[in-house]
């Protein structure tokens, strides 16, 4: 038997002690080109609130909060560090939590390629 890939739902939910504790959203999974799109987009800005809106509005399918609708207007209406901190833990989710170091960011140049090395030759040639 195969595997299928299916349609991937993410589900959020945040640890004991963290201030959003209790809450869970489940949000779809995306292609690779829309990721490599949302991190092209962060990588030039910082998204505008309107493409975060966006992303949260096309992307979630469902969460736990009782007195806030999941619609556009609902979700704007969301208290700006709270609407950010689902936006980062989907972003997170999607890209499989990977986040490049500061110092490798600081050393690496936009477009270099780098190549793994070769391990040294041993024994002789003939």
């Amino acid at each position: 038997m195969g595997f299928t890939v299916g349609d991937a739902t993410l589900e959020l939910a945040w640890p004991d002690g963290h201030r959003l504790a209790g809450l869970e959203v489940s949000m779809r999974e995306i292609s690779l080109v829309q990721l490599l799109d949302i991190s092209q987009q962060q990588d030039d800005t910082v998204p505008t609130p309107s493409i975060i809106v966006d992303h949260l509005t096309t992307y979630m399918i469902g969460w736990n909060v009782d007195d806030v609708p999941l619609t556009r207007e609902g979700i704007e209406s969301l208290p700006a560090s709270m609407g950010m901190e689902i936006y980062r833990a989907w972003t997170d989710a999607i890209s499989g939590g990977m986040e490049v170091p500061a110092d490798l960011k600081e050393k690496s140049i936009p477009g270099e390629m780098v190549l793994p090395m070769s391990p040294p030759l041993t024994g002789t040639l003939s």
